[in-house]
């Protein structure tokens, strides 16, 4: 008994030496197979870390990143929420959280996660892939004030996004039909739904029937 109380310490202290010094040299090896572009290599030697280390940040992100990547969505969320866990300021790990999460179907937590990443992202080509997301979600959940208000931001941020121009053009115009449609239901015959209908028949080109 007395052996094992002063010696279990110093063993306990080994071990995680030991573990500590196998996580640095596949960390090399995954820098290695990155170097090299093969992502493939790098997912299950990252698996590995995260094994013996479940708190391992970079391993977490990392691995949750490359899965991410490779379309594995459902494994990339586990691996990505566990990194926001241990640091949840890292926005574009959050923003790839939330692109996974709305593509395998979780529309509610993806959005809360793309609006709150969305606004602190200083990465340009993710803040635009994740406010196009984001929009989606708001205009398949009726938040039409809340889509313009995304889109406007992209429009200013990637002004000839063509991607961008299309969605606030069809925001724009899902909101005016909107807002056109609440009109002809609270005052069907005012002076201001004929001047709705007549510039859009001019619009059109119907210039008898605008008049």
């Amino acid at each position: 008994t007395i052996f094992l109380v002063v010696f279990w310490p110093a063993l306990m202290a080994q071990s995680a030496q030991d573990v500590q010094a196998k996580i640095g040299a596949l960390e090399q090896q995954v820098q290695k197979y990155l170097q090299e572009q093969k992502p493939q290599l790098a997912i299950p030697v990252l698996r590995e870390i995260v094994s013996l280390d479940p708190k391992n940040l970079n391993g977490r992100a990392n691995l949750g990143v490359l899965l991410f990547f490779q379309g594995n969505y459902s494994e990339a969320t586990q691996h990505l929420r566990a990194a926001l866990q241990l640091q949840p300021d890292l926005w574009r790990i959050m923003a790839l959280l939330g692109i996974a999460e709305k593509r395998t179907g979780h529309p509610k937590e993806a959005q809360d996660d793309l609006a709150l990443s969305f606004s602190n992202l200083d990465d340009k080509k993710i803040q635009i892939e994740a406010g196009l997301e984001l929009i989606e979600l708001y205009v398949a959940s009726g938040q039409l004030p809340k889509a313009l208000s995304v889109a406007v931001k992209l429009e200013d941020l990637a002004p000839q996004d063509p991607q961008v121009l299309l969605a606030v053009h069809q925001i724009a115009r899902q909101t005016m039909y909107q807002s056109l449609l609440s009109m002809m239901m609270v005052a069907p015959d005012s002076a201001q739904i004929h001047m709705v209908m007549a510039g859009e028949l001019a619009r059109q080109g119907d210039r008898t029937s605008a008049i």
